[in-house]
């Protein structure tokens, strides 16, 4: 009997860019892909624009 195979792990995606000008979207894609070789169920993403230099920024 085959058994379906499932990911025993999750991760969640963090993609940051530090301008309006920039995307994430290239980050996203290579983690999606890093997380399907490893098996890994991407249960969340998370997308910050916002300079990493700043402390007050709202996904901090």
């Amino acid at each position: 009997m085959d058994c379906p195979k499932t990911p025993s792990r999750r991760a969640a995606i963090y993609a940051r860019v530090s301008t309006g000008e920039q995307t994430p979207e290239n980050q996203i894609i290579r983690l999606r892909e890093v997380a399907a070789r490893a098996g890994w169920a991407v249960v969340c993403e998370y997308v910050e624009t916002a300079s990493g230099a700043k402390r007050a920024r709202p996904g901090f």
